[in-house]
């Protein structure tokens, strides 16, 4: 059993669904867990989050939930989707909007987030628990957005509570991240900071029905499409990545395989932070 972790209600599916269809395809059983699928619970929205709605042209948040079933049903993968807010539907502890500026969406972990951290993994480690998968897919962190990041050290700390009991780990490279010619994973201002020394990458080629059974589930997000790639040719820049992966250009996804030293993984079973 294979199960894929994804922050929003988007990511795992534009970033390693060739991978989901594939594990489909040769009969594995693969689950789909997004941890930032929650809402407001209620409350106004914030003011950048009631903005992003209306670029999106979003008159609900349900909206993404369905596009992200739709997205699932295609690829035939379980799904789960968890309560967890997004930092765009966060609050802090005094009642202010945890991101009001771009560049909130890109910040440094704070008390809260950490905290926040703390709850994902506990639930994460349930999932893991009850699925028994076999390997996990996360997210690597690449852009460092703080939901992304958050995930990132969730997952890492479930594997160090886990120790030997734990599956197989694979970290997965984020679109549009990874396709942008700025971003690459040794720029990531991730937990993985010395990841060229840390993990090994691990190409999986796919077929070409893997790859437009990945592109017709992405094409369910269509509420996201146009933010997320402002505007660019996601079919063709997707392709192009991928076709620099493997010699003949065929389609591919990659992925990063960690070895954390012996302090790293102390950190992280005992829950501190280990960056």
């Amino acid at each position: 059993m294979e199960l894929f972790l994804s922050p929003h209600l988007d990511d795992a599916v534009s970033s390693c669904g060739g991978a989901i269809a594939r594990a489909v395809r040769e009969g594995d059983d693969a689950v789909l867990l997004t941890v930032f699928a929650g809402d407001t619970r209620g409350r106004k929205l914030p003011p950048r989050a009631a903005r992003y709605h209306a670029k999106c042209g979003l008159t609900d948040f349900w909206t993404r939930r369905w596009e992200d079933i739709e997205a699932c049903e295609l690829l035939g993968v379980g799904m789960v989707q968890l309560d967890f807010a997004e930092i765009l539907y966060r609050y802090d502890e005094h009642g202010r909007p945890r991101c009001t500026t771009r560049d909130d969406l890109f910040s440094p972990l704070g008390p809260d987030d950490h905290a926040l951290a703390a709850e994902v993994a506990s639930v994460l480690e349930q999932w893991v628990r009850r699925l028994c998968p076999t390997q996990v897919y996360g997210p690597l962190g690449l852009g460092a957005h703080v939901d992304h990041v958050i995930t990132n050290v969730a997952l890492r700390r479930v594997m160090g509570r886990l120790n030997a009991a734990a599956p197989g780990l694979l970290l997965y490279e984020e679109m549009p991240y990874a396709a942008i010619a700025e971003a690459s994973p040794a720029s990531a201002t991730v937990p993985l900071r010395r990841l060229s020394k840390m993990a090994t990458p691990v190409i999986k080629q796919l077929t070409e029905h893997d790859w437009a059974s990945k592109l017709r589930a992405i094409g369910a997000y269509r509420s996201q499409l146009a933010s997320i790639w402002h505007g660019a040719n996601w079919q063709a820049e997707l392709r192009r990545y991928a076709a620099q992966l493997l010699p003949d250009g065929g389609p591919a996804e990659r992925f990063w395989q960690t070895h954390p030293t012996p302090a790293e993984a102390g950190a992280l079973r005992s829950g501190s932070n280990p960056e």
